[in-house]
């Protein structure tokens, strides 16, 4: 027990130095009166592993999403229409496309009928990760989104983490963890044309990593078209020490494809050593500016605080600058208001708050925004209504 009263002391301390320090530079995010913004807002809430989508309008009136998910399966199941279809058991991480109006999630399936190749295929499908879904909210009706084609008849991936759809709403841009890397890739929303792109190693940094595909077109490449993604980037220490963390990255998806350095987290320093890591980028309605979170890990790889950050889209390397700063929590999910870029608005960033305790244990602190201004630090406001356990909000129109 003094051992770990001890162990807590410490990591108590360490805390408050980074908030002392935090605070002195002017960052420590300063809550604003709780709202309620407009528009919908699609959240989570449960655990990471069974969780429910919910979606609130902007009138404060809260439903859960259950959408039917068709399942494309190979001609010779005898299956009328080569589709079955199933609810979900689990649904998580939703995201917009660029107008609003379909949301990709990850999902757990569960089969609609319980004999016959719907039961095999569903549960073959549904472990042991979790596959993406795309659907829309109002009619509840989508697809998951693989490939059953004969020769590949399993997911895209062993456990979808983050998805995002091309400008015109036809592709989705993904990243899945498989057993030592993440692999990001290309595909169709209807589960054809996957097109893997690249992998990384940045496993354990896995959880609310983060890819996005810019709302506009820019001419890059045969998609012409631009992702961001965390991707790991040499630094060194204060000692001069090599080591790897992980940046933003911009990528130009054709033949050849491009990258583009766009921000690199300091190396590790001072006695804690914390290693900083840029995770969860997210572009801007009008593709301008991109939005992200700077953590800080320990030595254990627990984060120890947060800061939201924003970059210009053509900035120069190393013009990031801090919106809000929280220490001792964790931050893993960002979405843009809907009219964030319009003249006369006021540009808006929601998130969800997570405590981190000793030993990793964690708890919701509920869903904030914070203001983009044109220079300085934001100003973070709590989004009235929303109780424990809630993360990954993404707003809508």
């Amino acid at each position: 027990m003094r051992a770990f009263e001890q162990l807590t002391r410490r990591r108590t301390a360490r805390v408050q130095r980074i908030a002392t320090i935090v605070l002195l530079l002017g960052l420590v995010a300063h809550e604003a009166i709780a709202q309620q913004p407009g528009g919908q807002i699609a959240y989570t809430i449960g655990s990471l592993d069974f969780s429910e989508v919910r979606l609130r309008a902007s009138d404060g009136t809260d439903r859960g999403l259950d959408p039917d998910i068709r399942v494309r399966v190979p001609a010779d199941f005898g299956v009328p229409g080569n589709t079955v279809t199933a609810s979900v058991a689990s649904l998580g991480m939703p995201v917009w496309s660029k107008d609003r109006r379909l949301i990709v999630a990850n999902a757990l399936l569960a089969p609609k009928e319980a004999t016959g190749f719907d039961q095999a295929l569903i549960n073959d499908i549904s472990t042991p990760g979790k596959i993406l879904v795309v659907f829309d909210p109002q009619t509840g009706q989508g697809n998951a989104v693989f490939d059953m084609t004969p020769g590949t008849q399993s997911p895209v991936s062993l456990y979808a983490i983050d998805a995002a759809f091309s400008p015109d709403g036809n592709r989705l841009v993904y990243s899945s963890l498989q057993t030592n890397f993440i692999q990001y890739g290309i595909i169709n929303r209807d589960g054809t044309g996957n097109v893997p792109l690249f992998t990384t190693n940045l496993t354990e940094q896995a959880l609310g990593i983060g890819v996005d595909w810019s709302p506009r077109a820019d001419a890059v490449g045969n998609f012409g078209n631009l992702l961001v993604v965390p991707y790991p980037l040499p630094v060194n220490t204060c000692i001069g020490t090599p080591t790897t963390a992980a940046g933003l990255v911009l990528v130009g998806v054709g033949s050849p494809m491009t990258a583009q350095v766009l921000t690199r987290p300091p190396g590790p320093c001072g006695w804690d050593f914390l290693s900083w890591h840029d995770r969860s980028p997210v572009f801007s309605p009008d593709g301008t500016q991109i939005a992200f979170v700077r953590s800080a890990q320990d030595s254990q790889g627990i984060v120890v605080g947060s800061a939201i950050m924003v970059i210009n889209r053509n900035g120069s390397f190393g013009g990031e600058r801090y919106l809000a700063y929280f220490p001792g929590n964790m931050i893993q999910h960002l979405s843009w208001s809907p009219d964030s870029g319009q003249p006369g608005v006021v540009s808006r960033v929601m998130f969800d708050v997570t405590q981190v305790y000793f030993g990793g244990l964690t708890s919701s602190l509920g869903i904030r925004t914070v203001t983009v201004p044109a220079s300085g630090a934001g100003v973070v406001s709590p989004v009235a209504g929303f109780g424990p356990q809630v993360f990954a909000p993404a707003w809508g129109q």
